[in-house]
């Protein structure tokens, strides 16, 4: 079963308390997904939010061309699917598994509902957030100024 103290390491976690992750720990499932399983649709509804136990996932996203382009492989400690925490709920990106992978899912009606009764908790996991798709948006930038 998992525990509070399995999540501490997640960056979207980080600014809670033992007794919030605590709280959130029996909200997450545990699972195992083979190579080439897409765990996330772009453009799909987005209903769980995932971290990321072992293995490497693929962060893709459809070009103008239709062609689909990686902009991020994401390992442990990392977290995909932030789109399931958004007020519009749809995947941005899709992601699939490089390597076979264990990971945490998090159903975002669970979740909401958990900030909804414990705003403390809703507030850490939104700052969390913040840090987490501010990093991606960095990584972004970067990569796209080294190709001009």
């Amino acid at each position: 079963m998992l525990q509070g103290k399995d999540l501490r390491h997640y960056r979207i976690f980080m600014q809670l308390v033992d007794d919030e992750l605590e709280a959130i720990a029996p909200l997450g499932k545990e699972g195992s997904y083979e190579v080439g399983t897409r765990v996330i649709t772009e453009g799909e509804p987005a209903n769980y939010l995932y971290l990321i136990k072992k293995g490497k996932l693929q962060v893709k996203m459809t070009a103008a061309s239709g062609q689909e382009i990686v902009l991020d492989e994401v390992g442990p400690g990392m977290s995909v699917g932030w789109s399931s925490l958004a007020e519009r709920r749809i995947s941005t990106a899709s992601v699939d598994v490089a390597e076979e992978a264990e990971l945490i899912a998090f159903e975002s009606e669970r979740m909401q509902r958990l900030f909804k009764d414990e705003c403390r908790i809703g507030y850490g996991v939104m700052r969390g957030l913040v840090m987490v798709v501010s990093r991606r948006l960095d990584m972004c930038r970067s990569r796209t100024a080294a190709r001009q």
